[in-house]
């Protein structure tokens, strides 16, 4: 049937349809043709990328084994390290609690050297006193004598 006509299809119309679906069969065809060249495109594209990489992977692994033995040489070192920071830290801690700065060393110095400096002044005081006190003595034996 004729779609705008609702007439029965005529040997004509038959013949334009094998046509067109001939026509259709020949771009199927066609574009299975294309797809199948480039799917083999691609799976040559594939392979080449592979073997362009494949050095590049190996180089990598390479690095990455040299990387391991780099972290198990270090190991140790990072270990002692640790431990030495620990102990500095502990150094520093117990010099902050149980040694003085230099200005406190000053300070405190400072207030030992006044200190002496009095007992000096004291001390001189006290024995002038001392010296007259036996001049007195001495007198006073000479006067009783």
């Amino acid at each position: 049937m004729r779609p705008d006509t609702h007439e029965p299809a005529t040997k004509g119309d038959l013949g334009l349809l094998k046509g067109d679906i001939s026509l259709l069969k020949d771009d199927v065809g066609s574009l299975k043709g294309d797809v199948s060249s480039l799917k083999d495109e691609f799976m040559a594209f594939r392979a080449e990328m592979r073997d362009m990489f494949r050095p590049v992977l190996l180089t990598l692994e390479h690095h990455t084994a040299e990387l391991a033995d780099i972290r198990e040489t270090f190991r140790p070192i990072h270990i002692a390290l640790a431990h030495h920071t620990a102990e500095l830290a502990d150094i520093r801690g117990y010099l902050k609690d149980k040694m003085v700065t230099r200005d406190e060393f000053h300070s405190r110095m400072d207030g030992f050297t006044g200190r002496v400096d009095d007992f000096d002044y004291s001390s001189a005081k006290n024995r002038a006193r001392l010296d007259e006190h036996e001049k007195r003595i001495s007198a006073l034996e000479t006067k009783h004598a």
